[in-house]
């Protein structure tokens, strides 16, 4: 059996990350500008942590497919899954009525097998996805040689909204980290922004915010190994005066157009 190990941190928050970047209309990994969201919804805690010793349906994760047998345990702080050739598993929970436009970070922390595929028959790799209140999706899937990070609602390939590149993800865990704001979305590495891409399609609207994280085994059995799942907020950039998730010369202008006695 070829085993996949996902350490996976996922956190969904109110995003003031400092991303600075030329923005584009087209998919691209390129350094990004962006505009922040209204940061005006709060999105409840949604967490699984391995540590605790339980699985994720004894930690408020609802089954979307697969089941769970007596190989699926938590051994020293790790979920391990094992999932037969031609199935896959997906755990899911609602975040509430919240809009990716609001800003919003989601992550995992991974890594997956040799031979996992993350592009076309995507198999035996780790994905993420999360769909808002009104059908906006923004997902990544990890490989052991790509990763794929797409707005489209099928994350199929689309020169606008789906990207896929080289990347060794077999290797060692990484951490990937989906951050949006107002006009599209940022995939972050290891806190270092990699891809980005504008809002795609709508999916069909299910009126809450859906957080999804799975591994598939389309082609032959695996063994993938998680750690953490985290959907929470996180406080607004400190500084960040004209909400573009960068503090700068532009934010100091703004402190001293309004410095002096307040009428």
């Amino acid at each position: 059996m070829n085993r996949m190990m996902i350490p996976v941190c996922v956190a969904a928050a109110c995003a003031a990350s400092s991303v600075s970047a030329q923005h584009s209309s087209s998919a691209s990994d390129a350094t990004i500008v962006v505009n922040a969201g209204s940061q005006a919804r709060s999105a409840p805690t949604l967490r699984y942590d391995a540590s605790l010793g339980t699985l994720p349906t004894e930690q408020g994760w609802d089954f979307e497919l697969g089941t769970l047998d007596g190989d699926d345990q938590v051994v020293g702080g790790v979920l391990h899954l094992n999932i037969d050739d031609g199935s896959n598993i997906v755990f899911a929970s609602d975040a509430g009525v919240l809009d990716w436009n609001d800003g919003y970070r989601l992550s995992m922390r991974v890594r997956v097998p040799e031979g996992s595929v993350a592009g076309q028959g995507f198999r035996g790799g780790a994905s993420l996805l999360g769909k808002d209140a009104l059908g906006h999706v923004y997902a990544v899937l990890v490989g052991a040689d790509e990763y794929v990070f797409s707005s489209h609602s099928n994350l199929l390939s689309h020169s606008e909204w789906t990207i896929l590149r080289e990347f060794d993800g077999a290797a060692a865990f990484h951490t990937y980290s989906i951050v949006s704001y107002l006009d599209g979305a940022v995939l972050e590495i290891d806190g270092v922004p990699r891809a980005y891409v504008p809002v795609g399609d709508l999916h069909d609207s299910v009126g809450t915010f859906r957080v999804q994280w799975s591994a598939d085994s389309q082609h032959e059995p695996v063994l993938s190994q998680w750690t953490e799942v985290v959907f929470a907020d996180v406080e607004p950039c400190i500084g960040d005066l004209n909400g573009d998730c960068i503090v700068d010369s532009a934010d100091l202008a703004i402190l001293l157009a309004g410095w002096g006695v307040c009428n």
